[in-house]
């Protein structure tokens, strides 16, 4: 595929040369004391749709029923819940918000 990118914490710097470009945020963590079940959304940007929509794949397949040992977490499973697609007509930007819900144990 070729891409050179990265993922942004919550937004993209303006200007951003990346193309396509990612950024991740938490959406909810509701408390548990065993478990924790948080839902993160990746929002896909992209000048071409059918880039948006490989990338999105992409993501789906490295994330969907992933799991192991991350950042000190036991992670159960990551589940993708349910995904958008829009166009902005004046920027020429295809945006994909994709929701993912991550079940791990404490």
């Amino acid at each position: 595929m070729g891409w050179s990118w990265r993922p942004f914490r919550v937004s993209i710097p303006l200007r951003s040369d990346f193309n396509p470009a990612l950024a991740y945020s938490e959406i909810s963590n509701p408390y548990r004391r065993i478990t924790g079940n948080p839902r993160f959304q990746i929002d896909i940007f992209s000048e071409d749709y059918t880039e948006s929509k490989t990338v999105k794949g992409a993501l789906e397949a490295a994330l969907d029923g992933y799991s192991g040992v991350t950042g000190g977490h036991n992670i159960e499973i990551i589940v993708p819940l349910d995904s958008s697609d829009f166009y902005d007509s004046e920027t020429g930007i295809y945006h994909i918000s994709y929701d993912f819900k991550i079940i791990f144990r404490k």
